[in-house]
């Protein structure tokens, strides 16, 4: 069978070729990464057949060297994935910094909305806000369409250090199955390298925690491993872990968590070339479980490019082997909920969408869809598109319920103390903020100054904290004050 035609390249293409993240390169002094000539990395491993099977869940990888900060950028890549036919996505080194919500985290998610109406989407890095969306290492999870109904828990990972996520599907028996995306940082010397690298980013965090040894590599080993065996999960382990699958950390997972390689070789196939040939090591590693093991249908290599570490990966499931019947059932409830504490809220809630629900027949098609469910003992394909479409529409009712009793208040300008309360404490936490970045590199006599300062702004930010109450308990009086002025001004001048 001839190998898929997809193109990929958005997935590989050189950071030298993103015009954008060469002047971020160039204002942070970051020189732009190289690699030695060399063959070409053939395709290795199974064929991937597209359209996905119907019977398979399939999982693609890709270190994409950053997702890029532009919106055509970031759906390029985006569409690339979707070419794949996945069912779950898994990025690493996305290089968004995901402190900045409105700016970076919320467009992304809307174009992942873009591609696939139903999806959960995980993005991790560090803790840390720069200057711009452009911020080292960071990893992403997204689950896509069928798939999401199997949700069962999504987790960031909330460590503040953005080395992985994952996600828990209801497996087989009702066994839960963790997905995990991971990324450990290169350089085993943190302060060798550039502060804005993933490694000094981790190295601080640990070093502000009181870490006795604050190397991040070797604090990724162990904690990985208390988080796989926090749990009797089946697991898939996805890792860039920047090291060969003999060196004895890697080992030390895949013994001490009961993992066993996908990626290995088996006898009778060709050993497939390491994915990053500078270094002459494979860092890019998938293991799962034994029980999971048995239920890959294929797994393969698929980039055929220059010598690199940003390889595009697939592995294939077979649904009914990792799932069997669990939540197959696609009129499973969704997730999202009205949370108010107001009795007349949630009346006007239910009212409104319980008589949309009916004009619409939701309820009607909802219980023949899980009928027939029941009768065919599973779920077909056409049973899950449907349900998407029935799900989208309820989606849309319950959004239009939710406006129906929002607050009041929505829409009106805040006063202009408030307004004023709210940028002092963003200013006072900037401050600190960038008070802790240069402790970590000062010498011991520029230390204590910072010291000292960080202890005026924390008594500075409490003040800030107290005027911020107080003005919120005059929130109203204020805000009407400022609407009476606002109107008297605009007013005109009688003649």
């Amino acid at each position: 069978m001839a190998r898929q035609e997809a193109d990929i390249s958005a997935l590989t293409t050189p950071r030298t070729q993103r015009q954008q993240a060469l002047a971020l390169r160039a204002e942070f002094k970051i020189p732009t990464r190289t690699f030695t000539t060399g063959p070409a990395i053939m395709p290795w491993g199974d064929s991937m057949i597209l359209p996905k099977p119907e019977t398979a869940t399939r999982l693609v990888f890709a270190n994409v060297n950053g997702l890029g900060s532009t919106g055509p950028e970031q759906l390029c890549i985006l569409d690339a994935f979707r070419a794949l036919d996945p069912s779950i996505i898994r990025i690493t080194e996305t290089q968004l910094d995901t402190t900045k919500y409105e700016t970076t985290t919320r467009p992304f998610l809307r174009h992942v909305k873009s591609l696939w109406q139903h999806n959960n989407t995980l993005l991790a890095n560090r803790k840390e806000t720069f200057a711009n969306s452009w911020k080292p290492g960071g990893v992403a999870q997204i689950v896509v369409g069928g798939s999401k109904i199997r949700l069962r828990k999504a987790d960031p990972y909330p460590s503040g250090m953005g080395r992985w996520v994952s996600h828990t599907l209801v497996g087989t028996n009702d066994i839960p199955f963790t997905i995990i995306t991971s990324y450990r940082v290169s350089q085993s010397n943190p302060l060798a390298v550039g502060a804005l690298t993933a490694a000094q980013q981790q190295w601080r965090h640990l070093a502000r925690h009181n870490q006795p040894n604050p190397a991040p590599r070797t604090h990724f080993i162990s904690d990985i491993i208390k988080q796989l065996q926090r749990n009797h999960h089946d697991i898939y382990l996805m890792g860039d872990l920047n090291e060969s699958e003999g060196a004895a950390p890697i080992q030390r997972i895949y013994n001490e968590c009961n993992l066993v390689s996908v990626f290995h070789p088996q006898p009778e196939e060709a050993p497939h070339g390491p994915t990053y040939i500078p270094a002459g090591t494979s860092p890019d590693h998938h293991a799962c479980t034994p029980r999971i093991h048995q239920y890959i249908l294929s797994r393969g290599i698929i980039t055929n490019g220059p010598p690199s570490d940003h390889l595009t990966m697939f592995a294939n499931l077979s649904t009914k082997g990792v799932f069997g019947n669990a939540t197959t059932d696609p009129t499973a409830l969704p997730g999202r909920v009205l949370n108010s504490k107001s009795p007349k809220k949630v009346d006007t809630y239910v009212a409104y969408l319980s008589a949309t629900m009916t004009n619409h027949q939701l309820f009607s098609r909802m219980e023949r869809l899980s009928a027939r469910c029941a009768r065919q003992g599973d779920a077909l394909p056409g049973d899950a598109r449907l349900f998407q479409t029935i799900d989208a529409e309820h989606t849309r009712l319950r959004h239009a319920a939710e406006k129906r009793c929002g607050q009041l208040s929505y829409g009106h300008p805040l006063s202009p103390e408030l307004r004023s309360a709210g940028e002092n404490i963003r200013y006072l936490k900037r401050q600190r903020q960038e008070a802790y970045l240069r402790r970590a590199m000062e010498t011991p006599e520029a230390r204590a100054r910072t010291n000292t300062l960080l202890v005026q702004l924390q008594t500075e930010l409490k003040g800030a904290w107290k005027r911020m109450k107080n003005t919120q308990t005059k929130a109203g009086e204020l805000r009407s004050r400022s609407n009476t002025e606002r109107k008297s001004v605009r007013a005109p001048t009688p003649s």
